[in-house]
């Protein structure tokens, strides 16, 4: 069965009159005060529209002027009935050059602006959270190590009663280096070798 014309022009208007809400962050985005003009434009020409007739009131022409002397604008105000609400409309609505959507017949007359369909609403930022700064880890910081080059050379062991003991390292000239204090753990050097190591350097 097919859907009525009706039914489908009322779910076209429904879905035209429902929209997801439009968030600005700055207050003077044109999008938001082009919303507000619109929507305040709507509200005073519903409640021009719907004012009884009571409320009506006539300009009165001042006497001893004639229509030829007076401005346009000041001129219409005598001949047709000119509100508070009409003139704000009218103000606003050639500030923000918004036209009507619709002309109400009669004698009052009238006009009608059309409600904003996406509502538009100011929605102050949030500051962005600072993410926390991670602290470089440091890394442990590499000594060299000192470099010895040449043939082993032993601490004498001979009538002392300990065994020989590496101290140091010949060069080709027959130069000696001995083990630096630093070193004494890498190498193993024993307690007599170190004595022996230390009378050398004394020496020098």
């Amino acid at each position: 069965m097919k859907p009525k014309l009706s039914d489908i022009v009322k779910v076209l208007r429904q879905k035209a009159n429902t929209s997801d809400t439009l968030f600005v962050s700055d207050p003077k985005d044109k999008r938001l005060k082009s919303y507000q003009d619109s929507l305040k434009l709507n509200n005073l020409s519903l409640k021009i529209a719907n004012r009884p007739n009571g409320d009506i009131s006539y300009g009165r022409k001042p006497e001893g002027k004639f229509s030829k002397t007076l401005p346009a604008e000041e001129f219409m105000k005598y001949l047709y009935p000119v509100t508070p609400d009409e003139i704000a409309m009218s103000k606003l609505s050639n500030k923000s050059k918004i036209l009507p959507t619709r002309y109400y017949p009669g004698e009052s007359g009238g006009v009608h602006f059309k409600k904003p369909v996406q509502p538009v609403k100011y929605k102050k930022s949030e500051p962005k959270k600072e993410e926390p700064t991670k602290k470089k880890e440091s890394k442990p910081v590499e000594k060299k190590q000192n470099v010895y080059e040449g043939s082993p050379v032993y601490s004498p062991g001979a009538g002392s009663g300990m065994p020989s003991a590496l101290v140091g390292f010949r060069s080709k000239s027959g130069d000696t280096t001995y083990i630096k204090p630093e070193d004494y753990e890498r190498f193993a050097v024993p307690k007599y070798g170190k004595a022996f190591i230390e009378s050398k350097s004394k020496k020098k």
